[in-house]
């Protein structure tokens, strides 16, 4: 069940089931800077192995081969479709 909704800086948090959602929208628009930096410190262990183990690392890590969109042209991801 999703239950993310956007929110705005006026009203920038709601509850639900106990769990407390922050859902501003455009937040990576309003601090590039920061959004940048937690980009890259997210995804440069993931290019790092990539680089060092090339495709090895997508057949030694399933959970990492999950997030292989395209091979050689060819799309391998399916759609995402909703329940």
């Amino acid at each position: 069940m999703e239950i993310s909704r956007p929110t705005s800086h006026s009203h920038p948090v709601f509850e639900t089931y106990g769990v407390l959602h922050y859902c501003v929208t455009n937040m990576p628009g309003a601090y590039p800077r920061t959004a940048t930096l937690a980009l890259t410190t997210a995804n440069l262990p993931y290019i790092e192995r990539l680089a060092q183990h090339g495709l090895q690392a997508l057949y030694d890590d399933p959970g990492f081969a999950k997030g292989l969109q395209t091979y050689q042209g060819t799309l391998i991801a399916r759609p995402a479709t909703r329940p």
